[in-house]
């Protein structure tokens, strides 16, 4: 149990089941022929440089159920039907114990001179190589499919279909020109920042085809001829890089802010809803994820210096312009913005990543009043008028538009060259006032300012 089978040439095992003992075997070739449930193959590690893995040299139909765990494969694997003649079908059926496959070179299926059938089940292929690896799987249905080779280009050089389609930081993958890879699922395909996943066309400017069922989205993929138009469109977003020839791709995002509020008074603050939507057809993009830091900006800071604000996922007050990580769940985030300066604006929101903007209007108003006067002392001559018989009057003032008006002030003035001149005054609704002028017709200008500097028209 503990020697070795070892040398250049071919070992031959013909009906015989393989128990995993201590021993080695590693010769340069190993042929397992007519293998089935009553001659199995157990899950070890093959470290022979090629492995062939078929049927028979008859018309014998077998069916094989590898059992539960992991077969490993160190060396080139071939997986046939029938050597000859033709006739009968060999099956390989994981759907009963659902074991896991690992690849470290090259791995083809064929159907020989008969018909090779693969019973996917619920394991894993991984390929995990550290050189270039060529995969065939020969139009077969599949299990998952993890590459996590990130030394070399792995290439898939024949249509397939599988569960999945995941590989690891840095892997590059390369499919045949006009082949194509069917699967339900590519989430876990991304790379992270700078450490793209590269996928290409084994010939540049000539098509691949991926099909993905579903609502794809992906990140961190450097994609280059794909043409995804047999699926959904696949959704890669700001993160990941269109290096060209792409069909049903999306690499633009933008977020879309709404509210139920379209004008405002300075010093307000209003909720927002956060959608992320392609950059096309602004449709919503689902099922993203996670926290995504934002930019806003578009609002200017009030007179006296107060800038506009966001909150963060956490609560806190993030000034406009500044990095603010929000929390979206299904494409889907809220805040709450705070304006100060009393303008027609756009507001934009980004991120850190190129995103198309996508400007929400918002009016903040600026303040707004009325004058009136009146005075105790009046006198009606002969021709009809009213006259005031004092210079004393009273101001009677009105202010809206303002949240906070005891913070608010005003300036009058019987010249308006001289307005700002005049000293600001605390809002009140009446106040006393004498006109410099004894006699004649006298016009009072007022100008209203709330506590962050935003001016009101003047009123006469």
């Amino acid at each position: 149990s503990t020697g070795s089978v070892t040398g250049p040439g071919r070992l031959i095992i013909s009906a015989s089941d393989i128990s995993q003992m201590d021993g080695v075997i590693d010769v340069a070739t190993m042929n397992i022929y007519r293998v089935s449930d009553a001659d199995p193959i157990v899950p070890a590690t093959f470290d022979s440089p090629t492995v062939e893995i078929t049927n028979a040299i008859d018309t014998t139909s077998r069916t094989w159920s590898p059992a539960a765990g992991t077969y490993t494969f160190n060396g080139n694997v071939t997986i046939s039907g029938n050597i000859s003649p033709s006739g009968g079908t060999f099956t390989i059926d994981n759907s009963v114990n659902n074991p896991n496959f690992v690849f470290n070179k090259n791995v083809t299926f064929t159907n020989g001179t008969n018909t090779l059938n693969w019973q996917k089940g619920t394991g894993t292929i991984t390929v995990g190589g550290t050189s270039t690896q060529s995969l065939n799987f020969a139009n077969k249905s599949v299990e998952d499919i993890d590459i996590t080779n990130t030394s070399n280009t792995v290439s898939i050089t024949n249509d397939i279909t599988c569960n999945s389609l995941s590989a690891s930081d840095n892997a590059s993958i390369a499919v045949t020109a006009g082949k194509t890879i069917t699967t339900s699922d590519i989430s876990n395909i991304g790379g992270s920042a700078s450490k793209l996943v590269t996928l290409r066309s084994s010939t540049t400017g000539s098509q691949w085809y991926l099909n993905v069922s579903g609502t794809p989205v992906v990140s961190y993929v450097d994609v280059r001829d794909s043409n995804a138009s047999g699926g959904s469109i696949i959704y890669a977003g700001e993160t990941s890089v269109d290096s060209g020839r792409n069909t049903n791709w999306l690499f633009t995002y933008s977020y879309s802010l709404l509210s139920d509020t379209s004008s405002i008074n300075a010093g307000s603050s209003v909720d927002f809803t956060i959608t992320i939507k392609d950059g096309y057809n602004e449709n919503t993009i689902p099922n993203i994820n996670g926290v995504r830091t934002l930019i806003f900006s578009g609002a200017n800071p009030s007179p006296s210096g107060h800038a506009p604000t966001a909150k963060d996922k956490d609560g806190n007050v993030v000034k406009f312009g500044k990095p603010t990580p929000v929390n979206f769940i299904d494409s889907v985030a809220t805040t709450t913005l705070t304006f100060y300066c009393s303008e027609e604006t756009s507001i934009f929101v980004t991120d850190a990543e190129p995103s198309k903007p996508n400007p929400t209007a918002l009016t903040v108003l600026a303040p707004s009043g009325s004058l009136v006067l009146s005075a105790k002392n009046t006198t009606t001559p002969l021709d009809g008028a009213t006259y005031l018989s004092s210079p004393d009057v009273f101001l009677n003032l009105s202010l809206s538009n303002v949240n906070t008006p005891s913070s608010a002030k005003y300036r009058v003035s019987e010249n308006q060259s001289n307005l700002n001149a005049s000293l600001w005054q605390p809002y009140t609704d009446s106040a006393p006032y004498s006109l410099s002028q004894q006699d004649g017709y006298v016009t009072l200008y007022i100008v209203y300012q709330d506590e962050y500097g935003n001016n009101s028209f003047i009123y006469a």
